[in-house]
């Protein structure tokens, strides 16, 4: 089975083969992406945040004071909704149309699998492509999701 790379500089690999990744093909169409570094940071920041609670090793003293409430929102959000976390930052690829992305979370909330996308900036109309890029992804790999959601922390 081939394996997929995500490096440093957000390239996907499948093998050696380069793959077009699903936030930098949005790009062409919104620069949402190609901000002040800062605000790519802080979302980066919060998405290792999140990350680390859901897997059981963040140490909560270590996010930092400008995320706090980001952060706390994802909280909030799971003890709203209390879901069943099946897979974390997973990284697929598409065996037809070679693109690669990597889903934040797929859940099961309220008896259904559901897709769901970290969001810590506003909302732009480009985020309803990437929800709909992910679940390309998602029913290519065999992973049957009922519904995709953005979740905006603030």
């Amino acid at each position: 089975m081939p394996e997929l790379i995500l490096d440093e500089n957000h390239i996907y690999r499948l093998d050696e083969r380069r793959l077009i990744g699903v936030t930098e093909s949005l790009s062409i169409l919104d620069n949402r992406w190609k901000v002040d570094p800062y605000y790519l940071d802080r979302g980066t920041a919060i998405h290792l945040a999140c990350e680390y609670h859901d897997k059981g090793t963040l140490d909560s003293g270590s996010v930092h004071s400008d995320y706090r409430g980001y952060f706390e929102g994802y909280l909030k959000f799971l003890s709203d909704t209390h879901p069943e976390i099946i897979h974390i930052e997973k990284k697929l690829y598409h065996p037809r149309f070679f693109y690669g992305g990597k889903l934040d979370r797929i859940m099961k909330l309220n008896g259904d699998l559901v897709l769901i996308d970290l969001k810590s900036g506003g909302k732009v109309p480009v985020d309803e492509l990437q929800g709909a890029a992910y679940w390309e992804l998602c029913r290519a790999n065999h992973i049957q999701v009922k519904k995709v959601f953005d979740l905006y922390l603030h």
